[in-house]
């Protein structure tokens, strides 16, 4: 017993292990007695409201699930909000830039290079262009008797993406020039310049943003270590020949995979649709 000024009440705990479910919400009775007088009380079991606890858990996977299907789908999600930003929203002031990527790639000395001059002289431009991207490709985009070296650095410097294409042929000696597994050519020598001045800019004023573009194995080893540094940084995108051989569906889906992802790493709003203030 315990005291309480006056009054002395008793406290006792009682404690129920299991309940069966006809008892719930049943009206019992609970009576003591002492020497003095009889008391009785009604009790009723209730069932515990959980709800909370299953609302905070179904909070926790739908937010878990929904993050895990945006990253899922965070390409997809980003070309299509691009999409209706260039139908909905007004037309952009351009930013002086005239194309979109500068294509950096070993014109074709060799049979494997010429897969490599194939992908950057027909694949990647019929692809890309159709979506309103423009692409400076030397070789196609050039003129005959310019200063090469002065063109290549007006034109890097004029591009918001440098898309750098990396096949197996391409080596770097100690000293930085690019070299051929045969022999060296004048190519090689203007491949090194473009790589040299932006990824230069790349890596000291953020622009043009460089996107590394593999085709068959590249052996990184043998690159120059700013090319590596951004292989480490941002990874780079796979595009494989299709093969005679390849399923039709996995040919398709890897593909359009690569695509899009080279699309989500070029510039929101395409140079072409940008409007310009003279």
């Amino acid at each position: 017993f315990q005291e309480d000024g006056r009054v002395y009440y008793g406290l006792s705990t009682l404690s129920i292990s299991e309940v069966h479910r006809q008892f719930i919400n049943v009206p019992i009775t609970c009576c003591v007695r002492t020497t003095l007088k009889l008391e009785c009380g009604v009790a009723l079991l209730q069932e515990a409201d959980h709800s909370a606890l299953y609302t905070s858990v179904s909070l926790c996977i739908s937010a878990s699930l929904a993050f895990a299907a945006f990253l899922f789908f965070k390409v997809d999600l980003v070309l299509a909000y691009r999409k209706l930003l260039r139908h909905f929203s007004k037309q952009q002031i351009s930013d002086g830039k005239l194309y979109d990527a500068y294509v950096s790639f070993l014109h074709p000395d060799t049979i494997t290079s010429d897969v490599t001059a194939n992908f950057a002289l027909q694949i990647l431009p019929k692809e890309m262009e159709k979506h309103g991207y423009s692409l400076f490709i030397r070789g196609r985009d050039d003129c005959p008797g310019e200063a090469v070296h002065d063109v290549i650095a007006a034109m890097v410097r004029r591009c918001h993406r440098l898309i750098i294409i990396l096949s197996p042929e391409i080596r770097f000696s100690t000293e930085g020039e690019t070299e051929e597994v045969e022999a060296l050519c004048d190519n090689q020598t203007q491949l090194c310049y473009e790589q040299k001045i932006g990824v230069h800019d790349a890596l000291t004023r953020n622009e043009p943003r460089v996107i590394l573009v593999e085709i068959g194995s590249v052996d990184y080893r043998c690159l120059p270590e700013s090319l590596r540094y951004i292989k480490r940084k941002q990874g780079a995108l796979k595009w494989k020949k299709p093969s005679l051989k390849t399923n039709k569906c996995i040919k398709f889906c890897s593909n359009r995979n690569f695509w899009k992802s080279l699309r989500y790493n070029m510039p929101s709003v395409p140079s072409g649709t940008l409007h310009t203030i003279v």
